[in-house]
């Protein structure tokens, strides 16, 4: 049986074996790295893993210490065209959410320890759950507003719930637009879904694409893409 390890760089290293599992899945924690393991898979195996992507799980480790934001009784966040809290007032230990006039409000038990791994990861779940949730009902909705104020059109706009990509367009013209543009300031969502746009037209990133991805903007293209790469994500 694989147990959990320390690694001097990254911290506490957790493993969860997994049935159905076929590669190594990494995913940088406040703490360490939790590890999702084939399950036939040998603590040798894990290591070496481990150590051919050590160089970008420290990367990764670095971002998810910037990006860590206190969150406790009273802590709120607006996003895109929505706003979010936490009220500690279940008498319980369950945590429960509700949605009015624009406001998720997560309500966590009285007296928990937000400090722990464990709520903390609740917390994201919920905090994801109503991210999904107002990223179906808008994003489709800006994607439209923007596409008839620009004069062009696509053939489809969905919703994704990955963490890597923002955005993707297809060569149908089918586009996708991840649920966490909405933790962006409108005007860097707006600029993901232009980036998109761009690509109706030019499917690869060379100077055409760019060119046309300035008009978009206004002549601010470069400005945005910097301020992109710098933004910082309350949580997740």
């Amino acid at each position: 049986m694989l147990k959990d390890f320390n690694d001097s760089q990254l911290g506490l290293i957790k493993l969860n074996v997994h049935p159905t599992a076929i590669k190594f899945i990494f995913r940088a924690t406040e703490n360490g790295i939790k590890v999702t393991v084939p399950k036939y898979a040998s603590l040798s195996e894990v290591k070496k893993s481990l150590n051919s992507m050590r160089d970008e799980l420290l990367k990764l480790k670095a971002k998810k210490s910037q990006r860590t934001t206190e969150i406790k009784d009273g802590y709120t966040f607006e996003g895109v065209n929505f706003k979010l809290k936490i009220d500690e007032s279940i008498n319980g230990s369950y945590f429960q959410s509700s949605y009015r006039n624009g406001i998720f409000t997560i309500h966590t038990p009285i007296g928990i320890d937000y400090n722990t791994e464990e709520t903390r990861l609740m917390l994201e779940k919920i905090s994801r759950d109503c991210l999904r949730f107002e990223a179906e009902r808008y994003l489709p909705f800006r994607a439209a507003h923007l596409a008839k104020e620009k004069g062009l059109a696509y053939n489809s706009c969905a919703v994704s719930f990955g963490k890597q990509r923002l955005g993707r367009c297809d060569s149908n013209k089918n586009i996708l637009l991840s649920y966490k543009l909405m933790m962006l300031p409108q005007y860097l969502s707006d600029y993901v879904i232009l980036h998109e746009f761009a690509h109706l037209s030019e499917m690869n990133h060379g100077p055409l694409f760019h060119n046309l991805l300035n008009i978009y903007c206004n002549g601010k293209h470069r400005q945005l893409e910097r301020e992109l790469k710098e933004f910082k994500y309350p949580f997740m």
